[in-house]
């Protein structure tokens, strides 16, 4: 995690030192996000699960916890709390990578925050996968990858 934002770190200077607008404009930096439990589905770009894929809860470098996604793509972790990053590796796929907090906090606790994980074409880079708590952010990336 540490290496990570620094290369975003990096990124961002180098967008302020005038880089290319290009790269700058793909930046995007996703704040962690806030679970009272880890469990969710995973998806390919059409919307349909993905069965095998290996979940991983990583801290500090370290696998703490790690699953696999079973026939309908679910996936769930029990006793995880503090701060991970969610890594969904699958070779067939892009990896998917999110910083998230996992705990009980007031504001989140009364809801039942699924994750919702879409892996894009292995031959992407892992910035084609997404993983969101939004059922209506992930219905319109598989509405538009239909178009495409």
């Amino acid at each position: 995690m540490k290496n990570k934002k620094l290369i975003v770190l990096i990124s961002c200077l180098w967008c302020l030192l005038g880089s290319s607008r290009l790269v700058c404009n793909q930046l995007e930096v996703e704040k962690e996000l806030h679970l009272p439990h880890v469990h969710g589905a995973v998806y390919d770009k059409a919307g349909k699960p993905v069965a095998g894929a290996k979940v991983e809860l990583v801290r500090d470098d370290r696998v703490v916890f790690e699953t696999t996604t079973d026939k309908s793509g679910a996936f769930k972790f029990k006793d995880a709390n503090g701060l991970f990053l969610l890594r969904v590796l699958d070779g067939r796929f892009a990896s998917a990578e999110r910083e998230v907090q996992v705990g009980f906090e007031l504001a989140y606790a009364a809801q039942n925050r699924n994750l919702f994980v879409l892996l894009g074409p292995s031959a992407c880079a892992d910035s084609c996968s997404t993983i969101t708590t939004s059922k209506k952010e992930f219905e319109q990336i598989v509405r538009r990858n239909a178009r495409r």
